[in-house]
């Protein structure tokens, strides 16, 4: 077991890539929840589309929970 040090407890290195690796989840966990809540808030609203009027008129209606492409 590589991340057990001399002795059998966890190596230091090991534990910081576990704890960074930690905060990045924690981020994009908060960042994912919020974004639910923006998709919900949108999905009970109970949009209809229509698709005569084109890509420009119904991206801005999902505005806020669209990414711009890059």
């Amino acid at each position: 077991m590589e991340q057990l040090g001399k002795y059998g407890f966890l190596r230091r290195d090991y534990l910081k890539n576990l704890k960074k690796k930690l905060t990045t989840l924690q981020a994009q966990d908060a960042e994912i929840r919020i974004y639910e809540e923006k998709i919900h808030h949108i999905a009970d609203k109970m949009i209809s589309i229509d698709l005569d009027d084109g890509v420009k008129k119904n991206c801005a209606i999902f505005q806020d929970v669209l990414a711009k492409i890059k």
